[in-house]
């Protein structure tokens, strides 16, 4: 199984952003690595993680 995640840098302009598919058994160390090579941050640079779940009732 995969989840297919849309990943935006808040405070750009225009809008940043990303679309990826991971693993649902990726371990968030993983995901944390994976998301500061994807957005581009630096290693060890301080950010912050939002999880939204879009829903899929009509």
């Amino acid at each position: 199984m995969f989840y297919q995640l849309k990943i935006t840098r808040k405070g750009t302009k225009p809008p940043v952003w990303r679309r990826c598919t991971v693993a649902a058994d990726v371990t968030f160390a993983k995901m944390a690595a994976m998301l500061e090579k994807l957005v581009q941050y630096p290693a060890g640079s301080l950010y912050e993680i939002e999880f939204f779940r879009k829903s899929t009732d009509p």
